[in-house]
């Protein structure tokens, strides 16, 4: 078992997606994530992250659920088609 002390000089970082339509809350979610020490590529749309995910596959996809165009659900749908062990964060 790792202690607490150890666990806390571990640190993992994540190569993360995030795809809001709202850029205020895009932005929020790219810096919180960049200020923990992870890799964030942001999108406006899910086709755009969906492209994304298929170049690049990240450790991890936050998505609106509420989008024109391409609804979160939809992006949801597409990205566990293409990579199914990814964890999505729906907002």
């Amino acid at each position: 078992m790792v202690s607490p002390a150890r666990s806390a000089r571990i640190r993992q970082t994540a190569k993360i997606v995030v795809i809001d339509d709202e850029p205020g809350a895009r932005r929020i979610a790219c810096l919180t994530l960049e200020a923990g020490g992870h890799t964030v590529v942001a999108y406006p749309d899910g086709r755009g992250g969906i492209e994304h995910v298929r170049r690049e596959p990240p450790d991890l996809l936050v998505t609106d659920i509420f989008m024109p165009e391409m609804e979160g659900l939809e992006t949801i749908r597409l990205a566990r088609d293409l990579q199914s062990e990814m964890p999505i964060i729906a907002m």
